[in-house]
């Protein structure tokens, strides 16, 4: 579920990874997630992470770019 008017500002203290830097960091945009489902279950509530390890699927995607 997505909110096209919602304003925030960007911060690796709220990603849901383990990397804990962004290139975007105090970055203020508009727009937000607010819930995320992966097959039926929701994984996402706001700012709680719900899902478990290894619910996901690695996706090998080809080279970016093409120049």
């Amino acid at each position: 579920m997505f909110d096209p008017n919602e304003k925030h500002t960007l911060s690796a203290e709220h990603h849901h990874s383990d990397c804990d830097d962004t290139l975007f960091e105090g970055r203020r945009v508009q727009g937000k997630v607010k819930e995320v489902f992966l097959r039926g279950q929701m994984i996402v509530d706001g700012e709680q992470w719900l899902g478990r390890p290894g619910s996901g699927e690695f996706q090998m995607r080809g080279e970016a770019g093409g120049f």
